[in-house]
């Protein structure tokens, strides 16, 4: 039984939607705040504060910026300038500019910049709408997808155990090229990498087109390893990378002014990231659990089938997000997405059922079915779970006395 479909129950509870990132300049404490309050209502965007133009080249020559809102009263040099400063460094860069300074030929020179124009004061829901006309698109289009995110594609494709070349044109027109052999992904290249390296690049880009090629008959093979444990690769690097972007600049997106910090400034919007805070439980997402304890908790696994004679699947599941976070099986072809969904819902119906009795919190539970047994053990405080399924001819004592065995190590890994 396990993971050909790994990928569906990995994005169940956790939000996929590409985070897009936007700069604003502005010097005004007040106003920022209300443009901040603004994005917020957007979405969960990764947002930048510069207080000067020099700042804002500074964060754009670093990193990847999607829009930048500049309030043009805060520049003394003048607004057109900078638009075309901005246009040279990155042409496709979305630019909105803000100003108390209506004169419609004033107007009419930002526009033909190819910016972006709203009037201070200005109407909230009029300045919504433009944002949302200025930000790309989110989510990739072509080969018979419409918004579909890499993972979900790759995910897709190794189901279907196909064989092509897809061709990925991000927003900003770098191109990277993933080779598919059987559904497994075997070779990856950009403008500037090769095998893995150009294989998560590709998987960190937010959104573009996707063309679908015929496999050439030779090409190297630079990339090992499963479909599905590679996009869990690129999830946790994409993931330390945005960490690493944060340690770059602490703190939130709060205005420099208010902070006893350099002026130049990035982070997450003030209210929750996705998944960093969920309700009814204290269960962190998956950007909390390190690529090392991941693969801690994928050997265990691997340690559960050498082990145990009859073994056909074991997983770690996050309770409450219905998260698969490692697993192993002897037979890779079967899809066990739906039924860890399902005895997921089991298991949390089961600690609903104890609690509600009184009865305290099951430690372990046994499904026992024509020609196999599933037993589910309780981790953490039914936090997660850790599901072994065995045939009928292999005694129940001997996957509890391995798990009891490894109990300790395996909590020691999550969260």
């Amino acid at each position: 039984m396990v993971f050909s479909g790994l990928l569906r129950t990995l994005l169940q509870g956790i939000n996929m939607t590409n985070r897009q990132s936007i700069l604003l300049l502005e010097d005004e404490v007040d106003l920022f705040s209300i443009l901040k309050s603004i994005l917020n209502k957007l979405g969960e965007p990764r947002i930048f504060s510069a207080t000067s133009s020099e700042n804002a080249l500074a964060l754009l020559n670093g990193h990847h910026i999607d829009l930048i809102i500049v309030d043009v009263d805060s520049m003394p040099e003048g607004g057109i300038e900078f638009i075309n400063e901005l246009h040279n460094r990155n042409s496709r860069l979305k630019i909105i500019m803000v100003t108390v300074h209506g004169a419609r030929s004033y107007r009419e020179q930002v526009l033909a910049a190819g910016a972006g124009f709203i009037e201070k004061p200005f109407d909230i829901k009029e300045f919504t709408t433009l944002i949302q006309q200025y930000l790309p698109q989110q989510g990739f289009n072509g080969a018979g997808v419409n918004g579909m995110n890499l993972f979900d594609l790759l995910q897709l494709i190794e189901r279907k155990n196909k064989s092509l070349l897809l061709k990925v044109t991000n927003n900003h027109e770098d191109v990277g090229k993933l080779y598919f052999d059987k559904g497994t992904v075997v070779h990856a290249t950009t403008r500037q990498k090769t095998g893995k390296e150009a294989f998560y690049e590709v998987m960190r880009w937010e959104g573009g087109n996707i063309t679908s090629l015929q496999l050439p008959i030779k090409f190297p093979a630079t990339i090992s390893g499963s479909t599905s444990f590679l996009i869990m690769e690129a999830m946790h690097v994409k993931d330390e990378m945005e960490k690493d972007l944060e340690s770059s600049f602490p703190g939130s997106a709060d205005h420099p002014n208010t902070m006893e910090k350099p002026a130049c400034t990035s982070g997450k919007a003030s209210e929750p990231a996705v998944n960093s805070t969920l309700t009814g439980t204290s269960v962190p997402s998956l950007s909390t659990i390190s690529r090392e304890n991941t693969m801690t908790l994928q050997q265990i696994q691997e340690q559960f089938k050498s082990e145990i004679q009859g073994f056909v699947s074991g997983v770690v599941v996050d309770t409450e997000q219905s998260l698969l976070l490692a697993g192993t099986s002897t037979d890779p072809s079967f899809d066990m997405t739906v039924p860890v969904g399902f005895f997921n819902e089991l298991f949390r119906a089961a600690n609903s059922a104890f609690e509600v009795t009184e009865w305290g919190r099951p430690e372990d539970m046994l499904f026992s079915g024509k020609d196999h047994n599933i037993v589910l053990f309780s981790l953490k405080e039914g936090a997660y779970w850790q599901g072994i399924c065995i045939s009928k001819a292999t005694p129940v004592g001997m996957a509890l006395a391995r798990f009891r065995a490894v109990k300790k190590e395996l909590e020691a890994e999550l969260p």
